[in-house]
């Protein structure tokens, strides 16, 4: 539109300025049919396929994607602590009582540090509970729509992967080379189909 060779640049579902900021992250019709939803399970199943052989023998993950869930749905089983809230893991060992929250966003470039101090402040009363009976180790984890991690995001994948695998070296830089890929996937497709109506929700794209 800038340089002359579109003659529309509104967004076709709500008729917004169609800028990458509102494909990638701001539109409400893609919101709404699971775009981003699916964007971020890309994500966070490509996380969960390279840690999930690594875990410590006697480590349990839960995530409320298929085949992940805690007992009666839900991450954290009832058994443990009765709560509505789910985190996007719950990695427990109940014989070492140790808990780890690991909270995924894919926010746009500039809200990660508010997207951190939310996802922080959000599970914080959650944490507590779980220090009655656990060592609790809590991680909010930004990957960029674009997929960027900072620097203190990619300490933070280290230290999550360090406090529940049992073979971590090299296993972080692995994880964020896969989040990063599959985020900046998934955000192209999404971009692809920005004028599409219809989203199929098709299957996450997992990174290895």
């Amino acid at each position: 539109r800038r340089w002359g060779k579109r003659v529309n640049d509104r967004c076709p579902f709500r008729g917004n300025v169609q800028t990458l900021l509102h494909v990638l992250s701001n539109c409400s019709v893609s919101l709404d049919q699971g775009r981003y939803t699916w964007r971020h399970n890309s994500v966070l199943r490509s996380i969960i396929e390279i840690i999930n052989p690594f875990l410590e023998s006697d480590f349990k993950l839960y995530s409320d994607l298929p085949g992940f869930e805690a007992p009666h749905g839900g991450t954290i089983p009832p058994h443990i602590l009765p709560t509505s809230l789910k985190p996007d893991l719950f990695i427990v060992s109940e014989s070492k009582a140790r808990a780890l929250i690991f909270e995924l966003t894919c926010p746009w470039d500039s809200n990660v540090q508010r997207s951190h101090e939310y996802k922080q402040g959000k599970y914080s009363a959650l944490a507590a509970d779980l220090a009655q009976r656990f060592t609790v180790f809590q991680f909010s984890i930004e990957v960029s729509v674009r997929g960027q991690l900072t620097k203190e995001n990619r300490c933070r994948l280290k230290a999550f992967v360090y406090r529940c695998c049992s073979s971590p070296n090299g296993l972080a830089k692995r994880v964020s080379e896969s989040a990063s890929k599959a985020a900046l996937l998934a955000s192209f497709s999404i971009f692809c189909a920005r004028k599409e109506p219809s989203w199929l929700n098709p299957a996450p794209i997992i990174m290895y």
